[in-house]
């Protein structure tokens, strides 16, 4: 009981949850170029290929994050079979289909302006989980920070950064897919996340997401090549990413509104710019990209102070 209460007061503290927050969503920003990268090193080319080699990170994440559950703490890993179902539906949506229409999107467009677009993802879980499910408030501050990140994401997608384009199907329709699958997850995993160890239910969402992937993939006639060192080292890199960053998020959904901790992944967009910008060669630099950020971070920061948000954490947890 001392130990919940330990892991309760961590992911609950106002300091140690934001720095929790901006790691994952710098993982995942780096996610973006690292995909771009990967499409390049491994030879890939086409949805098939796309989406095996999607399968092939969050089977190998999924593993990972077995193993690591296994390490840490043995008897948590052991799923109620009540709960099983629901945690393969949780694969399905938060894993499978979210990044099946992701990684398509992402070969259809920019590394910046994908990591844009997919951040609305915050934006649909508020709305799921006040809306929809009803099972948070959606306060004056949360609306605020919502507003505020979404006007930063708009600001850095306005003017002459080299993110611009017409709107297409298979590139900004698959990302907005993704998004909305993503932000119905992020709900969903808060749920599962209070029944059984969050670490359990990352590894089984990302293996079965992965393996569905894997096996769609190889359906559609989807190959990939060209493992070499450093291609290998980036495929580890993005399976580690994904087994880090959502055992963490999924730890501070556990113990946080969902609404709360969703806001956080209006940081992933700024990250995805940047990194995408000094690792793509991708136009970044720009002015609007600064607003764009100071507009993210001033919505972060609301509402983190959300006083009655923090009282939500203690009768949802």
């Amino acid at each position: 009981m001392g130990r919940n209460n330990l892991n309760s007061d961590k992911y609950t503290n106002p300091v140690t949850r934001l720095l929790f927050g901006v790691v994952c969503c710098m993982l995942w920003g780096s996610a973006f170029p690292g995909i771009k990268l990967g499409y390049e090193w491994l030879v890939i080319d086409g949805a098939g290929s796309q989406i095996l080699f999607a399968g092939l990170r969050f089977t190998m994440a999924g593993i990972f994050t077995f193993c690591y559950g296994l390490i840490v703490d043995a008897p948590t890993m052991k799923i109620r079979r009540q709960n099983l179902l629901p945690l393969i539906g949780q694969g399905i949506i938060q894993t499978a289909i979210a990044y099946i229409f992701f990684y398509v999107g992402v070969a259809h467009m920019t590394g910046a302006k994908s990591s844009i677009i997919n951040s609305t993802g915050a934006f649909f879980s508020l709305l799921f989980a006040g809306l929809v499910l009803r099972t948070e408030k959606i306060t004056s501050r949360k609306w605020l920070a919502c507003i505020l990140g979404f006007a930063g994401v708009v600001a850095i997608n306005l003017g002459n950064g080299g993110m611009g384009g017409e709107f297409t199907l298979l590139g900004d329709g698959c990302i907005i897919i993704s998004a909305i699958s993503s932000g119905i997850g992020t709900v969903t995993s808060k749920g599962l996340a209070s029944r059984e160890s969050p670490v359990a239910v990352t590894a089984y969402q990302l293996f079965t997401g992965g393996v569905i992937m894997i096996v769609l993939g190889l359906a559609l006639g989807g190959r990939v090549y060209g493992f070499e060192l450093k291609s290998v080292l980036l495929l580890l890199y993005l399976a580690g990413l994904s087994t880090y960053a959502f055992i963490i998020w999924t730890k501070l959904l556990k113990f946080n509104p969902a609404g709360k901790i969703s806001v956080y992944g209006f940081m992933t967009p700024i990250f995805g710019v940047f990194l995408s910008g000094l690792l793509l060669g991708e136009n970044v630099m720009t002015v609007q990209n600064v607003m764009g950020l100071a507009l993210v971070c001033a919505g972060v920061l609301i509402v983190n102070s959300d006083k009655s948000a923090a009282g939500l954490d203690r009768d949802e947890g």
